[in-house]
C-alpha cells in the first residue's frame, strides 16, 4: 500500500506511481479554530496530523510547524509586539532608529496598513537588523513534527520570510509601492541595503543547508506582475547562489509562487529552483492549465494546479470535478496536484476529500 510520502517521493525521484495529492490546509484548520468549530480530537500537532488524514490530503506544511531555526538580536536591537482588539503594531527599536508597522486583523487573516519602511533612511536601519540577528539551529522540533508526520506527508523546512530581500521589502517590510518609488529614486542606495541584507543571511542558509529534512522551501509570495523587473535584476542573482550552496548539501529547493506565473515561471528553473509550489492557473491565474508545463521548462517539478476559489460554492462540483480530472489528464510526470495557494475558510465540506476519490478513479 502506498502512503503519501512515498508517492511524493517517487515523483521527486522520476519513479512512475500514483499522482500525489498534497495541499496547505493550515488556513483552513486556522479558521476552524477561530469560529470554534474544530472538534477537540483534532487540536495540537497530532489532532492537526489526524485533520489532514481525514480529508485524505498529504501534508507539507503544518499551522503550528516551527522554523529550523531560532533568531536572537545583537546591537542592542529590540523587537516588540502589542495586539489590540483590531491589530497588532510592531516596532523595532535600534541604535541608529525605529521602524513600525501596524497589521489590521480580518476576519482569518491580517493586512497591513502600516508598514515598516517610509523612507530611504529607514532601509538602513533595516539593513542594521538584519545585520543583528544571530541564528541558531531548531533541529530537534522540526525532526519531531516530521516523525510524528510521517507516512502523512512529507514536511518542507521552511526558510525566512522571504528569502530574497526585494521579497521582503515587497511583501512585508515596504509594500509595492513604497519598494518602487526607493527602486526607482534611490537606485544607489537600493542596491546597497538589498546587498547587506542578503550576506547577513549567510548563516542562516547554512542553518537550512544542514537541516535534517531533505528540501528547504523559499516562502517568497512571488507574484510576476510585482516582482518580475525586480526577479531578473536582484532575486535571480541570489538564487542561483543560494540554490547552488544548498543543492552542495544534497537539498532539493521549491519556491512558493502562488501570484501570476508570467515570465518568472519560466525564470525559475534558471535560478536554480527544483520545486515550482503553489501554482495557480486560470481562471484564477495567468495561465491555463494546458500551458503550464511549456512556460515551466521541462525540468522543474511543478506543484499545484487547483486554485483555492474552486474549494468554494462559486463552482459547482461538477466544476470542480471536472477541474481535477483536467489537471489529472496532463499526465505530467513530474506534477504533484496541489492547491494554489491555499484552501480557504469558506470550502464546501466534503470537497477536499473528493480531490483523492476523483484521483483513484482516473487511474
Amino acid at each position: 500500500m502506498s502512503s503519501k510520502r512515498n508517492d511524493l517521493l517517487n515523483r521527486l525521484n522520476g519513479k512512475v506511481g500514483p499522482l500525489p495529492f498534497f495541499a496547505d490546509l493550515s488556513y483552513y484548520y486556522f479558521s476552524r479554530k477561530c469560529l470554534g468549530k474544530l472538534p477537540r480530537q483534532f487540536e495540537g500537532i497530532n489532532g492537526e496530523i489526524a485533520f489532514y488524514k481525514q480529508h485524505d490530503a498529504g501534508m507539507y506544511i503544518l499551522e503550528s510547524f516551527p522554523f529550523p531555526f531560532h533568531i536572537h538580536f545583537t546591537n542592542n536591537v529590540k523587537y516588540e509586539e502589542k495586539r489590540d482588539r483590531e491589530g497588532m503594531f510592531a516596532v523595532y527599536q535600534t541604535e541608529i532608529g525605529t521602524l513600525t508597522s501596524y497589521q489590521r486583523f480580518l476576519e482569518f487573516s491580517f493586512a497591513y496598513t502600516e508598514h515598516f519602511i517610509k523612507c530611504v533612511e529607514d532601509l538602513f536601519i533595516m539593513a542594521h537588523i538584519f545585520e543583528s540577528m544571530r541564528y541558531s539551529p531548531n533541529y530537534a522540533q522540526v525532526t519531531e513534527a516530521d516523525e510524528k508526520v510521517g507516512d502523512a506527508g512529507f514536511l518542507l523546512a521552511a526558510a525566512p520570510i522571504c528569502v530574497a530581500p526585494v521579497q521582503k521589502l515587497l511583501s512585508r517590510w515596504a509594500g509595492v509601492e513604497k519598494t518602487v518609488e526607493l527602486f526607482c529614486d534611490y537606485p544607489d542606495e537600493f542596491t546597497e541595503c538589498v546587498t547587506r541584507m542578503e550576506n547577513a543571511q549567510n548563516d542562516v542558509i547554512s542553518i537550512l543547508a544542514k537541516c535534517p529534512l531533505e528540501i528547504i522551501a523559499f516562502p517568497e509570495n512571488l507574484s510576476s506582475e510585482v516582482s518580475g523587473h525586480f526577479f531578473t535584476q536582484h532575486n535571480m542573482p541570489y538564487y542561483k547562489r543560494v540554490n547552488e550552496y544548498l543543492h552542495s548539501y544534497g537539498k532539493r529547493t521549491a519556491i512558493h509562487i502562488d501570484g501570476t506565473l508570467k515570465p518568472c515561471l519560466s525564470k525559475l528553473h534558471n535560478a536554480g529552483f527544483d520545486i515550482a509550489e503553489a501554482i495557480t492557473p486560470d481562471p484564477v491565474g495567468d495561465l491555463k492549465p494546458e500551458d503550464l508545463r511549456a512556460c515551466a521548462g521541462p525540468e522543474i517539478i511543478l506543484w499545484g494546479g487547483l486554485p483555492g476559489s474552486l474549494f468554494t460554492s462559486q463552482f459547482s462540483e461538477k466544476e470542480f470535478c471536472d477541474y481535477v480530472v483536467r489537471m489529472i489528464n496532463l499526465n505530467d510526470p513530474k506534477f504533484i496536484l496541489g492547491v494554489g495557494d491555499q484552501v480557504p475558510p469558506d470550502t464546501v465540506e466534503g470537497r477536499i476529500r473528493l480531490v483523492s476519490q476523483i484521483i483513484k478513479r482516473n487511474r
